[in-house]
């Protein structure tokens, strides 16, 4: 005889009593109430809530049969049902944590976000180390909004249950909320709000190397290099093959005046990705400023073999070339970029400069003047 058969013949035994041999006792209930778990586990729900009511005219307090009966009646999908026999169980027994958090699971299912998180602080206040009513109450605050305060349950609930995986879940889709806001934030231009949001990412996973280097990003577009220098290091030392950042850290340490320092760090980026034009492009920028023309031009040239449509790229070859004297050629390449970019502020003044230093007829230079500048 199996564990269901064992139940369901003490439970038919104890229904089909009618001289009271076999008591109405709160241990008859609970047996009952074992029986209906089983049924219920089965899908058999009619048979199982059959029980329930046979446990509740039996126990001297029915509260643990009134909830069981709640939750067949709402995963029935009888939310007001469900709710008044939770309520019927909190009558029987007011201090029951158990009945108030189902309480504010069909709240929370009906989108009654308010009366859900009461219900749940309720059951926290009877049961403070009751760890799914921490991550049930940060799902209800963050469908409101109150991002700051779901995370602050969500952590609650993994310190008193550490392996509570919705939990863990949860907390993860929080973060990544406060990621995309910060990516939003900083899209508008709201920089102090990214960094805000970005923070708050790291204070939940510090070792996300992406958000250190959305920080660094946001903080360097605010001015602040030698943070930003610090959270894209961060970010390296947990992710040390990602060239992106590497060139993001190059491009910080060339606006603090670090030009060896980038150079190092550009060379690290194209070791990991031989094909980041734009750290080819970088790593040029460094060179021209350190006045190194001739390999800055080797640098541009390198990332328009592997992006020929890299105006920028064009344009500052351009520049590279004007330094050392190669006007015609300067002029093709600034030309080359507008084409691709007509509106390229830097190609069009590059151009219309090297045009006064050539050995071009008045009228040509008139000509181009007409057509650049615009």
């Amino acid at each position: 005889m199996g564990l269901f058969d064992r139940l369901r013949t003490a439970g038919q035994a104890i229904a089909e009593s009618s001289d009271g041999k076999a008591g109405t006792s709160e241990q008859d209930a609970s047996r009952l109430i074992d029986e209906g778990h089983v049924l219920e586990a089965e899908g058999r729900l009619d048979e199982a809530m059959q029980r329930y009511l046979d446990a509740v005219r039996l126990a001297p307090n029915p509260a643990r049969a009134h909830l069981n009966r709640g939750n067949i009646l709402l995963l029935k999908g009888d939310l007001q049902g469900a709710l008044n026999a939770f309520s019927t169980a909190i009558k029987h027994k007011p201090d029951y944590a158990g009945a108030y958090y189902n309480t504010g699971n069909a709240l929370l299912g009906n989108r009654q976000l308010g009366e859900a998180v009461a219900s749940y602080r309720r059951a926290l206040e009877i049961q403070p180390d009751y760890a799914e009513a921490h991550c049930s109450l940060g799902v209800a605050l963050k469908e409101l909004g109150q991002l700051d305060d779901a995370v602050a349950s969500f952590r609650m609930a993994l310190k008193i249950k550490p392996d509570l995986a919705e939990a863990s879940t949860n907390l993860d889709i929080a973060m990544q909320e406060f990621f995309s806001i910060g990516n939003v934030l900083m899209n508008n231009g709201q920089l102090d709000g990214a960094v805000a949001n970005y923070r708050r990412v790291l204070e939940i996973k510090p070792d996300y190397a992406e958000a250190h280097t959305t920080l660094g990003v946001a903080l360097q577009d605010l001015g602040q290099l030698d943070s930003a220098v610090a959270s894209y290091r961060h970010a390296l030392e947990i992710k040390p093959d990602s060239a992106e950042t590497h060139s993001n850290l190059g491009l910080a340490l060339k606006e603090l005046g670090q030009f060896d320092g980038a150079v190092a760090i550009y060379r690290r980026a194209l070791e990991i990705n031989p094909d980041f034009a734009e750290a080819h492009n970088n790593m040029g920028n460094v060179l021209s400023e350190m006045g190194r023309h001739e390999e800055a031009a080797a640098s541009y040239r390198r990332a328009l073999e592997i992006n020929p449509d890299f105006a920028e790229a064009h344009s500052n070859l351009g520049n590279a070339l004007k330094d050392l004297g190669q006007l015609d050629a300067a002029m093709a390449s600034y030309r080359r970029a507008m084409e691709i970019k007509p509106d390229h502020a830097e190609a069009r003044s590059g151009f219309l400069f090297s045009l006064n230093y050539t050995a071009h007829p008045l009228a040509y230079c008139l000509e181009q003047a007409r057509e650049y500048g615009r």
